[in-house]
């Protein structure tokens, strides 16, 4: 537990820590050299996306990895999304060059859109993948004919989730009533346990606008989670659910209270609060998301890029944007929760006393240093700091 951030700052001790996890309340994701503590009573965290639609593109990804381990504050955690089956998988390339715990989504690829999933190559790949020290798998076991065929009738938009739709468009493909990971759960959950991997339990029917977050097709696909929360707790797994990906404020507390009864640690996703913020949907994110968390409802915020709805490949300065603004909103909580055992905003706010000057450079992404106010262009003669510094200063 040395590498564990809540036990270093304080926040936790080790008998604490080992009865959250004993309870379900919270996991550890192995990394490479930092593990990371998802929880009840912990730092919010931050994951970030990336992955490869074109094999091309490889070294244009993992150069959206450096940049981001470059940070002062780093992720915590980085997903591989990609969809491309590759001799040398993304998911490796990031384990060499980041140090903390790496997520992917196995069914994307192992999935055909002519021939569905092979279920002898999904499972393959879960153990490649597991091998490979990957720290956290998403599945989508939740995905039912019958509640996409209800979603159909019901909804604007019957299924948001990428993987929640390759899975289901398997089942029509190969003639199966439910998803390639719901009817071998139990062997992945095997080679999972085997090798201390944690799953991520995807809501397939998650809304897609803010009007279908709590209708009967999400109710209804709850149940089925929390079914399969239960199976993988009973074989001791370590686990996580996804949560809400749009919400308008008013209803985050209704769905959250629901989605809580578990206490499994959970990890929104999308834009959460408004579904008219394309082009700028890392705010919309970063705002539902620290609400959720503040309000103890989330333990990690993924970041969202403003190409989320835009039909663009996110380039290496959305990422990073994305990535900032979530690690904001998670620094935001994190202070309002544990401000004792975070002292930067006590480094920078000393810094602007001591010099007279409010222009620092950023705290959380590069170390604090004081700029004068005499070089500031805004204020100018009217600066606070100047006119007044002979009046406070001893």
């Amino acid at each position: 537990m040395h590498s564990i951030e809540e036990i270093r700052l304080n926040i936790l001790s080790k008998s604490q820590l080992n009865h959250l996890l004993k309870s379900k309340r919270g996991i550890i994701l192995n990394g490479r050299k930092q593990d990371v503590y998802i929880g009840h009573n912990s730092l919010i965290k931050v994951g970030t996306q990336i992955g490869l639609n074109e094999s091309v593109n490889y070294q244009g990804e993992l150069d959206k990895v450096r940049a981001l381990v470059k940070l002062k504050t780093r992720p915590d955690v980085i997903y591989d999304l990609s969809t491309v089956q590759l001799a040398n998988p993304l998911y490796k390339g990031i384990i060499k060059i980041f140090d903390g715990p790496v997520a992917t989504v196995p069914v994307y690829s192992c999935f055909d859109d002519k021939k569905g999933i092979s279920p002898e190559n999904f499972l393959k790949e879960i153990e490649n993948q597991a091998k490979a020290r990957v720290s956290l798998m998403v599945l989508h076991p939740t995905a039912t004919k019958k509640l996409y065929e209800k979603a159909k009738r019901k909804r604007l938009v019957p299924v948001t989730s990428r993987g929640g739709a390759c899975v289901i468009k398997d089942m029509y493909i190969n003639n199966r009533d439910t998803s390639v990971p719901s009817i071998y759960f139990d062997r992945i959950i095997s080679v999972l346990k085997r090798y201390d991997v944690a799953v991520s339990l995807a809501l397939t029917f998650r809304g897609a606008t803010a009007s279908e977050c709590l209708d009967e097709i999400a109710l209804e696909e709850f149940k089925l989670q929390e079914k399969y929360i239960k199976a993988a707790n009973k074989k001791g797994l370590k686990v996580v659910r996804e949560g809400v990906s749009h919400a308008s404020l008013d209803k985050i507390d209704g769905f959250c209270k629901l989605f809580f009864k578990q206490q499994t640690p959970i990890i929104p996703l999308g834009p959460v609060t408004t579904d008219a913020a394309s082009g700028e949907d890392h705010i919309a994110s970063a705002i539902g998301s620290a609400y959720m968390a503040y309000r103890g409802y989330a333990h990690m915020i993924v970041s969202v890029t403003r190409s989320e709805h835009t039909g663009g490949v996110p380039s290496l300065d959305n990422v990073v944007e994305g990535y900032k603004a979530a690690r904001i909103a998670a620094h935001s909580v994190n202070i309002a929760k544990f401000s004792h055992k975070l002292p930067l905003e006590e480094e920078v706010n000393h810094l602007r006393g001591k010099y007279s000057t409010c222009i620092v450079s950023q705290g959380l992404f590069s170390d604090v240093k004081k700029i004068s106010a005499d070089e500031c262009g805004r204020c100018k003669s009217l600066c606070p700091y100047i006119l007044l510094k002979d009046k406070y200063q001893n």
